[in-house]
C-alpha cells in the first residue's frame, strides 16, 4: 500500500513541477520519483532501521542487529542523494537510479532467500513486499531514466 500511496504522491509533484516549472513531464516525473521514492522514502526507511531497529526486524520477521544499522545507513545515503537530485541533475540522477537499483534489487534478492530457506514470510518479507519495493521501484526508475535519456 505504501508503493501505490508513493507512486500517487509522485505523479501529484510530478504535474505540479511540470505545471510550474521548465521541465517536460517525463524530467518532472524522473525528478519526483528521484525526490519522493528514492530521497522522502529512503529518509524514512533509514529513521526506521537506525531508531526503531527492534520493531523493524520483528516485522522483517528478522532479528535486530548490527548489520540492520548498515543498512540503515545505507538508505540515508540514498535518502540524501535523493533529495539532492531536487538541485543536482543529469549524471547525478544516472548515478543515483544505479546505486539505488543495484541496492534494492539486491536487499530484493536477499528477501527472497529469506523466504525459500526460512519460509519467512512476515509483513516484511513477503513477495507484494519484495515484488513491489525490491524490484519494480528500481524498475520504474530505470524506464523513466532510459526515457529522459532518448527523449
Amino acid at each position: 500500500m505504501r508503493a501505490l500511496i508513493g507512486n500517487a504522491i509522485v505523479i501529484i509533484v510530478a504535474l505540479l513541477l511540470f505545471q510550474w516549472g521548465d521541465k517536460s513531464f517525463l524530467e518532472a516525473l524522473l525528478l519526483a520519483f528521484l525526490f519522493v521514492k528514492v530521497g522522502l522514502y529512503g529518509l524514512f526507511y533509514a529513521s526506521g532501521h537506525l531508531f526503531n531497529a527492534e520493531k523493524v526486524a520483528q516485522y522483517i520477521g528478522w532479528k535486530s542487529n548490527f548489520f540492520q544499522k548498515e543498512v540503515g545507513y545505507a538508505n540515508l545515503a540514498f535518502g540524501v542523494l535523493g533529495v539532492l537530485s531536487f538541485w543536482m541533475q543529469d549524471s547525478f540522477w544516472t548515478a543515483t537510479i544505479i546505486g539505488y537499483a543495484v541496492f534494492y534489487i539486491g536487499c530484493g534478492i536477499i528477501h527472497i532467500e529469506d523466504m525459500k530457506s526460512n519460509g519467512n514470510h512476515s509483513g516484511g518479507n513477503n513477495w507484494t513486499h519484495v515484488l513491489l519495493i525490491c524490484f519494480l521501484q528500481p524498475v520504474i526508475g530505470i524506464v523513466l531514466l532510459l526515457a529522459k535519456s532518448l527523449s
